[in-house]
């Protein structure tokens, strides 16, 4: 029989992942954003850990009240990697390409400085939405095209949308210092 305050206490943030967690929130701080960051006792209950590790810091970019994609950071103890998550499990995605991962190893505040600067740069991306109806649309990465989430039939998103509009960043987290 498994004692359950020891599963407990496997379940707990280890001394690197709270040095990581708080590390990463203050360089999210100094960024000017606030990542999707339970209190403390919520890693208590995030017991899905995968080769990747456990995932500590995460985001949603939103725009017109839609969920568009969901990163974070994932650690390992030895290293993090960062890119696109599942929005329920919180497992990295490295299969999708919407948001392609990377990894960084180093000291844990190396890799806490280096994971929100990446998701920075992904909070800065810019981000149309295509408007063929109110219901058929497609929002997508400005910068190079890549498709986020479409919505509506796609019998009616053929030929050129009727408008296209920039809808983030809307008033972006300042540059890095």
């Amino acid at each position: 029989m498994t004692d359950p305050g020891s599963q407990e206490s496997d379940l707990a943030l280890s001394e690197t992942e709270a040095d990581f967690v708080a590390r990463f929130r203050k360089r999210a701080s100094t960024l000017g954003w606030s990542p999707c960051l339970a209190p403390d006792d919520w890693y208590e209950g995030m017991s899905l850990r995968d080769e990747n590790g456990r995932c500590l810091a995460w985001i949603e970019l939103v725009a017109d009240n839609v969920v568009l994609l969901t990163v974070g950071a994932c650690c390992d103890g030895q290293g993090t990697r960062v890119g696109q998550l599942d929005s329920q499990l919180f497992t990295l995605m490295l299969g999708d390409n919407r948001c392609p991962p990377d990894y960084f190893d180093g000291s844990v505040q190396d890799q806490a400085r280096l994971a929100a600067d990446w998701v920075h740069r992904v909070l800065l991306r810019p981000i149309e939405r295509r408007d063929w109806s109110e219901v058929a649309r497609e929002w997508r990465f400005a910068d190079d095209g890549t498709p986020l989430v479409v919505s509506g039939p796609a019998s009616e998103r053929h030929g050129p949308p009727a408008q296209v509009l920039r809808v983030r960043p809307e008033h972006g987290p300042t540059e890095p210092v």
